[in-house]
C-alpha cells in the first residue's frame, strides 16, 4: 500500500508539473501596425504600435540593426488610444516612435528590425503587416571595422519552460525511487 502511495503521489506532482509547463504561454507580437514608415533620406523613421500576447506586460520599444544588440527608450504612450479601439489588454499595448539619423548606421544596406521587450526580458521583433522581417535602409556612417578574434558566443535562455519542467520531473522521478527504496 505504501508503494502505491508513493507512486501516486509521484504520478501527481508531474502531471502538476507539466501542466503548469504547458499553461505558460510565451510572449509573442499579436497585432502590429505601422503608422509611419520612412527608410529614405537623412532620417529613419518608424512610428507605430503594438499589442502582445502571452502571460508577458509590454515594457518599452527599440530597434535593432541586422542582428547587433537592441537599443530602447522610444515607447510613445497610447496605449489608452489603441485599447479603446481595439479592446485590448492596456498592459500588452502602447505604441512606439522610432527616428535614427543615417549617419548614425554604418554605411552600406542593413535591416532595422523594430523589437518590443517584456517585463520577463523577452526581445520580440515587431514585423510588419505583410509579414515581412525588418526594413531595408543604406547608412550613411562611417563603415564599421571588421571584428577581432571572432564571433562571441551567445549562451542559450535560460527561461524555458520544458527544461524546467523536464528538470523538475526528474526531481520527482528520483524522489519516489528514493520513496520506494524506504519502503522496502
Amino acid at each position: 500500500m505504501k508503494k502505491f502511495a508513493a507512486a501516486a503521489i509521484a504520478l501527481v506532482m508531474i502531471v502538476a508539473v507539466f501542466a503548469i509547463g504547458v499553461n505558460a504561454e510565451e510572449p509573442s507580437v499579436q497585432q502590429p501596425w505601422y503608422d509611419v514608415v520612412n527608410t529614405n533620406g537623412d532620417t529613419f523613421q518608424f512610428v507605430g504600435w503594438a499589442i502582445i500576447a502571452g502571460d508577458d506586460t509590454l515594457v518599452d520599444f527599440g530597434y535593432r540593426i541586422d542582428d547587433n544588440e537592441p537599443v530602447f527608450g522610444f515607447l510613445q504612450e497610447r496605449s489608452q488610444e489603441i485599447v479603446n479601439v481595439m479592446n485590448s489588454d492596456p498592459a500588452k499595448t502602447n505604441g512606439f516612435n522610432i527616428s535614427i539619423d543615417a549617419a548614425e548606421v554604418p554605411a552600406g544596406e542593413h535591416t532595422i528590425h523594430v523589437v518590443v521587450k517584456t517585463s520577463g526580458g523577452a526581445v520580440l521583433d515587431v514585423n510588419h503587416q505583410d509579414g515581412g522581417d525588418g526594413y531595408k535602409v543604406v547608412g550613411k556612417g562611417a563603415p564599421t571595422a571588421p571584428e577581432q578574434g571572432g564571433e562571441t558566443p551567445v549562451n542559450p535562455g535560460t527561461a524555458d519552460a520544458s527544461v524546467i519542467a523536464i528538470a523538475a520531473v526528474a526531481c520527482v522521478a528520483l524522489a519516489g525511487v528514493v520513496i520506494a527504496k524506504k519502503v522496502r
